[in-house]
């Protein structure tokens, strides 16, 4: 009995379902025709409110957040590359001049060594011994010149010694001869001219003491010059004779031009000394002046 209740209210549910779902058809139809009649050709104008629920609403929300992470994930590993490339490239940077700095040193040291090499190899020529003066200088006052006007007639000698490994070839030496007061400074002019004629010498012009020589390693030549200069200057205001020497050599495996320079003055005459006359007549007075002896104040080598 109860299940044959239950089946008519079923039947029921279903009749009632058919027409509500036929009186929708009728009622779509019947609007569908009219809004053909109204307007055929214009487009429906459909509005709809679409509303989401509350998860919805919240794993939207969430998903923007995630993204938003990821935006400023992506951001912060893109400006941390960026940095980590500049650092780089300023380690990079340092690293390179560090190197430029050593690849200079070692060429220095090469330079040097090679230097130090040349330098050993090399011939060297020297003062042996000590410089000689055979003979008092003498000065010669020309009656034609006037007081004011000194000649000197100077004779020196001295040897040169190759200290180095290697022949010095074109050998040749000069020297240049000034009377002053009591002045300290170095005759560098009158060196300037004394290696200037060794020069042309050592190339085959002019004449020298052993020009165009060899002195072999430790081979010695003696130099010897006779030689008169004249200055504008009065006898008694003469304190001291300077004397530049030069030497001038080639080594064979450059051709390289060597110099050995030597700057001698004598010890000073006294202002009360009286210059000695040994001779006299009408052209010329000829006198010698206290000097009690000479030295070397500077050498050089190049």
């Amino acid at each position: 009995m109860r299940m044959e209740f239950i089946a008519w209210l079923r039947k029921i549910q279903h009749a009632l379902h058919e027409c509500a779902e036929s009186i929708r058809r009728t009622e779509q139809c019947k609007w569908n025709q009219e809004m053909m009649r109204a307007d055929p050709s214009k487009p429906l104008d459909i509005r709809a409110v679409v509303s989401y629920d509350q998860q919805t609403v919240t794993d939207a929300a969430t998903q923007d957040e995630r993204n938003h992470t990821t935006q400023e994930s992506i951001k912060n590993a893109t400006w941390a590359a960026f940095y980590a490339v500049a650092a780089y490239a300023v380690i990079t940077t340092f690293m390179w001049c560090a190197m430029m700095e050593q690849n200079k040193l070692a060429r220095e040291s090469i330079h040097q060594n090679e230097r130090q090499w040349k330098a050993q190899q090399r011939p060297w020529v020297g003062l042996s011994g000590n410089v000689e003066f055979p003979k008092p200088p003498m000065l010669e006052v020309f009656a034609a010149n006037g007081p004011n006007y000194t000649q000197i007639d100077l004779s020196v000698m001295f040897k040169m010694k190759n200290f180095g490994i290697s022949p010095a070839f074109k050998a040749a030496s000069q020297v240049q001869v000034e009377m002053r007061d009591n002045t300290l400074t170095l005759s560098q002019n009158q060196m300037k001219r004394a290696c200037s004629l060794a020069d042309h010498t050592s190339q085959g012009e002019g004449t020298a003491s052993f020009g165009n020589s060899a002195i072999f390693p430790t081979g010695e030549i003696t130099s010897s010059f006779d030689t008169m200069n004249s200055q504008p200057i009065e006898l008694a205001k003469i304190r001291r004779v300077w004397i530049a020497e030069c030497t001038a050599y080639q080594d064979q495996a450059s051709d390289t031009i060597h110099h050995t320079k030597l700057w001698i003055v004598s010890f000073m005459v006294p202002e009360n000394a009286v210059p000695a006359v040994i001779e006299r007549n009408a052209i010329v007075t000829k006198f010698t002046l206290p000097i009690k002896g000479w030295e070397i104040v500077k050498t050089e080598a190049d």
